[in-house]
């Protein structure tokens, strides 16, 4: 049996197991939203403007939408970046010369906008990007 000390000790040992645990996990949780909205900050705005390490911003919609993808599985809820993607395809579509590129800027403009206004509806950017 375990007296009053020992199982005070015991069950502080426990609860501090859970906290490193949970504290951990958290800590894996804030990383990868972390690498999910880099990209996102990258693919928009791009990084070190003016400076000799510049990375532009992205441009191309099917590039950002390979971001999204690596990204999206690590952090579901951010919304930000299929609206984006939307806008680029919408983009992309005012610029298309022949009819395939126009059914692809089209289709990928109507996925990643219904995606953004399914992840937050009340998201101006997503329901302007709607088609």
């Amino acid at each position: 049996m375990l007296d009053g000390h020992r199982f005070r000790h015991l069950f502080r040992v426990i609860i501090c197991c859970l906290f490193l645990f949970f504290g951990f996990g958290g800590l894996l949780y804030s990383v990868s939203v972390c690498r999910a909205q880099r990209t996102y900050l990258r693919n928009k705005y791009g990084f070190f403007r003016g400076t000799s390490l510049e990375v532009p911003k992205q441009s191309d919609a099917d590039a950002a939408a390979r971001d999204l993808r690596a990204v999206s599985s690590s952090y579901e809820s951010n919304y930000y970046f299929p609206a984006y993607v939307a806008m680029l395809y919408l983009q992309a579509l005012n610029s298309a010369t022949n009819w395939a590129e126009y059914v692809s800027a089209r289709d990928g403009a109507l996925y990643y906008s219904r995606e953004a206004v399914a992840l937050n509806p009340y998201y101006d950017e997503a329901r302007y990007a709607r088609l």
